[in-house]
């Protein structure tokens, strides 16, 4: 029909405008702490770690990009909560309070799942900045590495932190499936709960 029409092409298209302007916004935030980082006094540098660094420039500056991509949603959603409780009220009555609570029984879950993200971000984090200077250790002091026939022992090391990695990223992956898995079924439980036999 013309309205889901409509609006698939206009939620595109702001979808795109936010992406875009998210996008220039994390270049410019990149490209502020390389500037910033080249022009710091190599004492101030010294308390920084090079993972730190690339934290910062991976994962705490996609944050910013993906605020401005979903942040409108921030408003938007209970203004479409309104409208869609009216539409459904209006249409079959006190049953749509049972869809109603589906979606609010679902907003703790969501809770949930946004606080033990932010846990696992940070424990990946950690491990990332662990082995990055792990790497780097090796990478500067190579000779004596080679020298000493090092290798094995730092190998063995390196291996451990990059497997507690990939475990962690791992759980991320299986915890993010799970939520897009509800997120895609809240709808359908909802109509299943709104329904009732005519």
């Amino acid at each position: 029909d013309l309205c889901g029409l409509i609006q698939a092409t206009f939620h595109q298209w702001a979808f795109y405008v936010c992406w875009s302007v998210g996008l220039t916004i994390r270049a410019a935030f990149t490209d502020l702490v390389f500037r910033k980082s080249v022009s710091l006094r190599l004492d101030s540098l010294a308390s920084r770690t090079t993972g730190g660094l690339l934290n910062v420039l991976s994962s705490d500056i996609e944050r910013f990009q993906m605020l401005l991509q979903f942040g409108t949603y921030i408003g938007v959603a209970p203004l479409e909560c309104g409208v869609g409780i009216y539409l459904i009220w209006r249409e079959v009555g006190v049953a749509s309070l049972a869809g109603l609570a589906v979606v609010v029984c679902c907003m703790p879950l969501q809770a949930v799942f946004s606080m033990i993200f932010g846990r696992l971000r940070h424990r990946m984090a950690v491990i990332s900045d662990e082995r990055v200077r792990l790497i780097s250790q090796v990478l500067t002091g190579i000779r004596v590495v080679k020298m000493l026939h090092w290798e094995p022992p730092y190998c063995d090391w390196i291996r451990r932190v990059r497997k507690n990695e990939i475990h962690v990223a791992s759980i991320v992956n299986r915890l993010r499936a799970i939520n897009e898995g509800i997120y895609v079924s809240i709808p359908v439980t909802v109509a299943a709960a709104t329904m009732r036999p005519t």
